[in-house]
């Protein structure tokens, strides 16, 4: 896995403590640009559950960009990107451990959603994120959905969509000798995910809310 740059890893640093949460930018009535940040460094002793047989260490730093506005025609647009930088340690003395203790990941992603009316009651919103990680290649994740809002207080929606689960450090690396391999080639699970639902009033005193599932899983 790669290791993370010096400047890249310093830009974390520094960004996160400019920022502290996140800032927020506005320029006129429909535009609105939001900073995120964060820089967290976590050490655990875990006493309860391998009592001084392990310890872990996480140092975690994101930060991300989101810009909403109009493209003009009565709609709202959100792009933006995202990077997120991890290390984490972990050290253990007893039979289960890692092949390399110490591992880098690093996460950059764009997305870009639009989400306008083909209806006065009808609404769709389109979106596509593009995701790079350590552990995978390109993955492109689109999202559809379409809405359907009434004025009497019903909503009926349907979408389909993607998404990519990346491998974790105990996926690729957790071994125990004679017992466990690492796993180095371990590939990200997918998932294309459809759903319809219901949300309203259909009677005076009664709510009702449904969503109905149907995903399907490659590469697990």
């Amino acid at each position: 896995v790669h290791q993370p740059s010096f400047f890249l890893d310093t830009v974390f640093r520094l960004f996160a403590v400019f920022v502290r949460e996140q800032a927020f930018f506005e320029a006129g009535d429909k535009d609105r640009v939001k900073l995120q940040s964060f820089s967290r460094v976590h050490r655990h002793q875990l006493h309860r559950i391998l009592p001084g047989l392990a310890q872990e260490q996480l140092y975690a730093s994101a930060i991300q960009i989101q810009h909403n506005t109009s493209l003009g025609w009565n709609d709202v647009f959100t792009w933006g990107a995202e990077v997120r930088s991890s290390k984490e340690s972990f050290y253990s003395q007893n039979v289960f451990t890692f092949a390399d203790p110490t591992s880098y990941v690093n996460v950059q992603n764009l997305f870009a959603q639009n989400s306008f009316k083909l209806l006065d009651d009808l609404r769709l919103t389109a979106g596509l994120k593009v995701e790079n990680s350590s552990f995978s290649n390109l993955d492109f994740l689109p999202d559809l959905r379409l809405a359907w809002d009434d004025a009497d207080k019903h909503l009926l929606w349907t979408s389909i969509s993607r998404a990519v689960r990346t491998p974790s450090k105990i996926d690729r690396e957790l071994m125990a000798p004679g017992i466990l391999l690492p796993a180095p080639r371990f590939r990200p699970e997918k998932l294309t995910a459809f759903e319809v639902g219901y949300r309203g009033e259909p009677m005076d005193r009664l709510s009702l809310s449904a969503s109905f599932y149907y995903n399907q899983y490659d590469d697990i």
